[in-house]
């Protein structure tokens, strides 16, 4: 896994091993990583690193090795991805860019790092949506949990192939699902939902058939996480979260790994790790 923080641009690599401790493997200098809203894994050893807060976008990749080592691979043009794209990983070095404004572009990186646009959507093409999962399977659930317009929570299936093409296979009845501040997928279509409003943390757990019929399987307790991290292609989780001031955190992180009805005993790790912005399964 790879740790970042973007405050302090600190950064930092280990990994959780088949028991559900955690090895610290690298410390990084402060400032060997630039300032990055976005960090995704892109499933063939590639870290994209994304920024779009300045005038110009910037962009750039590395990989880290299994030592927990980082090698940077190439810093892109600038502008070269649009701005307010939210970056979905597809799977075998695919990317998802994806707008609020309904435009989006698929794309695919090799593990030098070197992009290959595969195709662009205009604006419109796709709704407004507050979560866009990726599955290992090769599915993307769409879920949109904005009550604002007091319209009801949405969702839909699709896939993507190898071009770049999109298909909408599935649409759901609206509130079919419940309001989810995150939602984080796992192993063979099975989901883990989890909704925070600062007092109450519901979570849950259930799985997609091939065919795109949703099952609830367990409402779960693994107390108050605000990251959940995939690992292990989903078959494992690593839980985290940080509150308070930046010289006094609270910070909490655990371990799981969900059984086949769905429940997820948290292993707890302890305190002893650093305040963290971004945790990428690397």
């Amino acid at each position: 896994m790879f740790f970042y923080n973007y405050s302090t641009r600190t950064a930092a690599t280990g990994k959780i091993d088949a028991s559900g401790a955690f090895l610290h493997q690298q410390s990084f200098p402060v400032n060997q990583f630039g300032k990055w809203p976005q960090i995704v894994s892109l499933g063939c050893g590639v870290l994209f690193f994304y920024n779009d807060e300045g005038a110009s976008v910037i962009s750039a990749s590395g990989r880290v090795d299994g030592a927990g080592g980082y090698t940077h691979l190439k810093d892109y043009p600038a502008n070269q991805f649009a701005k307010s794209f939210s970056v979905v990983p597809l799977g075998g070095g695919r990317a998802f860019f994806y707008s609020t404004t309904g435009a989006a572009k698929v794309g695919r990186f090799d593990t030098s790092g070197n992009y290959t646009n595969l195709k662009d959507y205009q604006a419109g093409t796709f709704g407004q949506w507050t979560s866009i999962v990726p599955f290992e399977t090769g599915e993307v659930f769409f879920y949109n949990g904005d009550f604002a317009d007091e319209t009801g929570t949405q969702a839909a299936i699709g896939k993507f192939d190898s071009a770049g093409v999109f298909s909408q296979t599935v649409s759901f009845p609206v509130n079919q699902f419940g309001k989810w501040s995150s939602i984080t997928a796992l192993a063979g279509r099975w989901a883990l939902f989890q909704y925070s409003d600062g007092v109450s943390f519901p979570q849950a757990t259930g799985q997609f058939t091939a065919a795109g019929v949703f099952n609830h399987k367990k409402n779960v307790a693994l107390g108050r996480f605000w990251d959940a991290v995939p690992i292990d292609d989903g078959s494992q989780l690593f839980l985290y979260s940080s509150a308070g001031s930046a010289g006094g955190a609270l910070v909490k992180a655990a371990s799981g790994r969900m059984d086949a009805a769905g429940d997820i005993k948290p292993r707890d790790l302890g305190p002893s790790f650093d305040r963290w912005s971004h945790i990428v399964a690397a």
